[in-house]
């Protein structure tokens, strides 16, 4: 039996976990920024905090494919387990499977190339340095609310 869903609620709940993770995205940008700013080392404190980032989504994702249990916040739950109920047990854990093989690629990249890239002479001093970055955030941002009110 399919469960009934509040198309408002989820459609709260996603947008909630939106601005929870623009939050924490934006905090990082601008943070990152900060530290870059003002000290030398300021990449390579970029990209190691994005790698612990990654990591921590990577291993999110691991524990929820391995066990089927939803982790994060009650709306991020909410939005999630109405994600699975409208497309389907196997096609959600399909997308699952996806979405865990790109964020630990992605954090093996990202921790390879701590350790390979000589970052003694790269500096992020300057606004244009933070640009990609920026679009990113903009983009990702505007990408969820949009989502969030097509929900069906």
């Amino acid at each position: 039996m399919e469960q009934v869903w509040d198309l408002d609620k989820v459609k709260r709940s996603q947008r909630r976990s939106s601005i929870q993770i623009s939050l924490i995205f934006w905090a990082f940008i601008i943070g990152s920024m900060i530290y870059g700013f003002h000290y030398e080392n300021g990449a390579f404190v970029l990209l190691a905090s994005f790698c612990v980032i990654m990591t921590a989504f990577a291993g999110g994702s691991l524990y929820t494919l391995r066990t089927g249990k939803i982790i994060g916040t009650k709306d991020k739950r909410y939005s999630e387990s109405f994600e699975r109920d409208r497309i389907g047990e196997k096609e959600w854990m399909g997308k699952k499977k996806i979405e865990t093989t790109i964020l630990i690629v992605v954090s093996l990249v990202f921790t390879v190339c701590l350790f390979v890239v000589d970052w003694s002479g790269i500096r992020m001093n300057a606004f244009h340095d933070f640009l990609p970055l920026i679009g990113a955030g903009v983009g990702t941002t505007l990408g969820q609310f949009i989502r969030s009110n097509k929900v069906e």
